[in-house]
């Protein structure tokens, strides 16, 4: 994130080597980057035959459980957003009202 925010240039690949050398040292992690590999060499046309192919298990699908977990609500539209603070909007009455309730209760302690 700090090389995206200040422009610094990094090299990717050397960022995804490294991370997949970790994941190759954790007994139930597998090895990450493989769809986009997979996408990549299939792109770039190389010679994948003799690899099989495997379907997905129900387990790596992304549902509405897994969504939750990893911090994600569903909103009225039905679209999934990534939870956040929510904070009062400019001018709703219902702030208004609260703020002057709260005045009024701080001159009646006075």
């Amino acid at each position: 994130m700090y090389c995206l925010i200040t422009h610094t240039h990094m090299n990717l690949g050397h960022l995804m080597v490294n991370d997949m050398k970790v994941a190759t040292e954790k007994k139930k992690q597998g090895l990450p980057y493989g769809i986009f590999f997979t996408h990549t060499f299939h792109a770039l046309e190389v010679d994948m035959t003799g690899k099989v192919r495997e379907k997905f298990k129900d387990s790596k699908e992304y549902n509405k459980k897994t969504l939750r977990l990893m911090g994600f609500i569903q909103n009225e539209d039905g679209e999934w957003v990534k939870k956040g603070v929510v904070t009062p909007q400019k001018g709703s009455e219902q702030d208004s009202d609260s703020d002057e309730e709260s005045e009024d209760e701080e001159e009646a302690t006075t």
